[in-house]
């Protein structure tokens, strides 16, 4: 796996908190929000985490899903 960035490491350790907390994953908006970023800003890192395969996404709401054991 490609390394992540440190904004992706940030958006992926979110991802992970925000899932434990609540028993599902954040919005893109959610997470933009946190950030302080754009919805296209948020996306754009969520998609960089999701093609370097530490998270699996599909098209439905809130259906990301954290690779088991490759979070740093």
């Amino acid at each position: 796996m490609k390394p992540l960035t440190e904004r992706q490491k940030a958006v992926l350790a979110y991802i992970e908190r925000f899932t434990g907390v609540n028993g599902y994953p954040p919005t893109v908006r959610e997470t933009a929000a946190h950030f302080k970023i754009s919805p296209k800003g948020a996306q754009d890192h969520i998609a960089a985490i999701a093609k370097k395969g530490y998270i699996t996404r599909s098209r439905k709401a809130r259906a990301i899903t954290v690779c088991a054991g490759e979070a740093g």
